[in-house]
């Protein structure tokens, strides 16, 4: 494939990265559902149909969706040592998401990489709150969630 297709593939995975971080900020007000099984599956999808066009589709992309779904919580009322522990739990979960997808690729530095950008991110953000906004926190915090394993594809 010639770097012009190339270029527009990596185009649209930013953009898939941008609706997943929406849709992951509309669940933040309200409804959920969007942000923990409507984003991981447009993200899988998104991830699936890329993979299927450049012929490098591999049967572990799917079990991303597993990983993403999972509903963690977290919750800013609580104590900050409880928080802390809660956005790391909430940070690896997406961060030990892509394994079984890394284990059958062989992209063990992704993990490695990914796992410490989504932990360190969901504390940093999650905890300090440096945005001026809940929304500039959790659509960044998801843009950093999606950010690696679909880059790092093809």
């Amino acid at each position: 494939m010639t770097e012009l297709p190339l270029q527009w593939i990596q185009g649209i995975k930013l953009l898939v990265i941008l609706v997943c971080a929406m849709l992951y900020g509309f669940g933040g007000m309200s409804g959920k559902w969007k942000r923990r099984y409507v984003a991981p599956g447009v993200y899988v999808a998104a991830m699936a149909g890329i993979a299927l066009w450049c012929g490098t589709f591999h049967w572990a992309i799917l079990t991303l969706y597993l990983g993403y779904c999972l509903p963690i919580g977290y919750s800013a009322r609580d104590g900050k040592v409880i928080q802390i522990l809660r956005r790391m739990l909430a940070g690896a979960t997406r961060g030990i998401a892509p394994v079984l997808f890394v284990y059958f690729t062989g992209q063990w530095s992704l993990l490695i990489y990914h796992f410490i950008l989504c932990v360190s991110v969901s504390v940093f953000l999650g905890v300090l709150n440096p945005t001026k906004s809940a929304r500039a926190e959790e659509t960044t915090i998801a843009a950093a969630y999606y950010l690696i394993p679909i880059m790092t594809m093809i």
